[in-house]
């Protein structure tokens, strides 16, 4: 069972607030932003995306409502759902921020239903329950994930559809490949030369040819797809990601040329960084900074011996850094990564400055997590406001932000 909430930001927006129900609704990152993020049932209708320019969606209407996003809005509603998917299925797997599937064989509570489509209804009952009214999901039903997905996204927003692996073929002859999970849209592009716009098309140009042009792999993940089979990556949906970095970029609302501006953003950054380090459990040798500008760019690399454990040192690199620069320029982007990692670190005997830092550091970790990051900050001259913690894709981290939950 897939299960997709209908345009999650705007309606969850829109649940908040009664005026903005039934109208228009773009999501912005802040005010001053320019770039569409969410959009709503409404919006999209009339050809707004996400990922548009601002100015492109009020070409489409000029009764557009422009909300900026409510982060922590979000993360509550979101932790409210994880924990009514753990009470239905004992694994569910979160797909994205707002999808998730659930293996019917798991739920304890199927008995209960005299059909799928009932339990279906039930899971969208119980949604407007725990997050609102406005709120609205597509649930699919099918043998695999792969087909249950699909016909989540092609059918009405709020319905509940299921499918047989007998019927399966008709729905691969009409589904477009904008509708299937797996195929972007240079794959998309790719085989549209060929002639072929659908999954069940795929079979007709022959194992050999995929190969050739695709190759081994692709062939075979592009098969199981025409078959309505499970491509890897849905196979593996829980397994353990391999974190080979920890980074962190933001982008400021105008350019800004003041050295201690910048640090403090560095800083900002450095602070989520390590944040996100101890909460993965993986320490880096190496780091990265970098800021952008309109035509300028610079960067800093750097290799320790030892892994970096607390925020004081990784930032007096980017201090070091940024003050041995002879002339700014004026910056929009900044970005701090942690490479080269290893999970955790062997316990020494006799800890060191760093490790005292990182012991702080895990205990206003937990602090902050119970009564909010603004509450306790680091005593830093030019920090005396910080950037919210990253949580677009899905938060950021989702391991991090769900684990308590």
């Amino acid at each position: 069972m897939h299960v997709d909430m209908n345009s999650y930001f705007a309606t969850l927006l829109q649940q908040e607030t009664p005026y903005l129900r039934g109208k228009p609704v773009v999501v912005v990152k802040d005010i001053g932003r320019t770039c569409v993020i969410a959009c709503s049932k409404e919006a999209k209708r009339i050809g707004v995306k996400t990922g548009m320019s601002l100015a492109d969606a009020k070409k489409r209407t000029q009764n557009l409502y422009v909300v900026p996003v409510n982060f922590p809005m979000f993360l509550d509603c979101t932790k409210k759902l994880y924990k009514m998917w753990k009470e239905l299925a004992p694994n569910p797997e979160i797909f994205s921020m707002d999808e998730v599937f659930l293996d019917m064989n798991t739920i304890p509570t199927r008995v209960k239903y005299k059909s799928e489509k009932e339990l279906g209804f039930f899971i969208q009952q119980n949604v407007k329950r725990t997050l609102g009214e406005w709120v609205t999901c597509n649930v699919g039903i099918g043998p695999t994930r792969l087909l249950a997905k699909i016909l989540g996204e092609i059918s009405e927003k709020g319905s509940v559809c299921s499918i047989l692996w007998t019927d399966r073929l008709p729905l691969l002859a009409d589904v477009l490949f904008v509708d299937v999970c797996g195929v972007g849209r240079a794959l998309a592009k790719k085989l549209a030369c060929f002639g072929v716009y659908t999954p069940l098309q795929i079979p007709f140009l022959g194992k050999e040819t995929l190969i050739s042009y695709f190759g081994s792999f692709w062939a075979e993940e592009l098969l199981k797809i025409s078959n309505g089979e499970d491509p890897s990556f849905l196979q593996r949906i829980l397994a353990e990601p391999k974190e080979r970095s920890v980074g962190r970029t933001t982008t400021g609302f105008s350019l800004c040329s003041d050295r201690q501006e910048i640090l403090r953003v560095f800083f900002a950054l450095c602070c989520e960084v390590m944040k996100k380090s101890r909460a993965l459990h993986l320490y880096g040798r190496t780091v990265f900074f970098f800021m952008m500008g309109r035509t300028q760019s610079a960067h800093h690399r750097i290799t320790c011996t030892s892994a970096i454990t607390s925020t004081k040192t990784l930032f007096e690199f980017a201090q070091q850094w940024v003050q041995s620069l002879h002339a700014i320029f004026p910056v929009i982007r900044w970005g701090v990564y942690l490479s080269n990692t290893q999970k955790d670190l062997p316990p020494s005997l006799f800890p060191s400055q760093d490790e005292k830092h990182e012991q702080i550091e895990r205990v206003l970790d937990q602090l902050q997590s119970k009564y909010g990051s603004r509450v306790l900050r680091y005593a830093i001259d030019f920090s005396p406001t910080l950037p919210d913690e990253e949580v677009t894709g899905f938060f950021g981290e989702k391991r991090i932000h769900l684990q308590d939950v």
